[in-house]
């Protein structure tokens, strides 16, 4: 009876230590299976932000690009209109040039002369 007794001691206490063990595995396992779920969140979220992230540089490099191409070409239209610009002026100077060289030789020719040559 005895004997009896110890053996179910003895198994009363080696049940008890494996359920609290059983209990502290599943706690130790939830505890680390939630931080494991937000480091996967956490994983996927800087996943996403580094892909906005390098969306967004892509974006902003594409955007510096086009912005120096538009700058550039305002420069060389710029450039282009000050030399139409430039050229009108010398046209419009050479014009005035021969319409005055015209005049004088308008002067120097006698008007029976001018009239006869151009009718003809």
């Amino acid at each position: 009876m005895r004997k009896l007794a110890l053996i179910e001691a003895a198994l009363y206490s080696f049940f008890t230590i494996s359920l609290e063990k059983t209990i502290h595995d599943e706690e130790s396992k939830n505890d680390s299976a939630q931080p494991m779920q937000e480091l996967k969140v956490d994983q996927t979220s800087y996943a996403a932000n580094t892909a906005n992230t390098r969306s967004q540089a892509k974006l902003e490099a594409q955007y510096i690009a086009r912005q120096q191409a538009h700058t550039g070409e305002i420069q060389d239209l710029k450039q282009q209109l000050e030399l139409k610009g430039n050229e009108i002026r010398s046209l419009m100077s050479t014009n005035d040039g021969l319409k005055s060289v015209n005049e004088e030789l308008k002067v120097g020719i006698p008007d029976e002369l001018y009239c006869h040559a151009f009718r003809d």
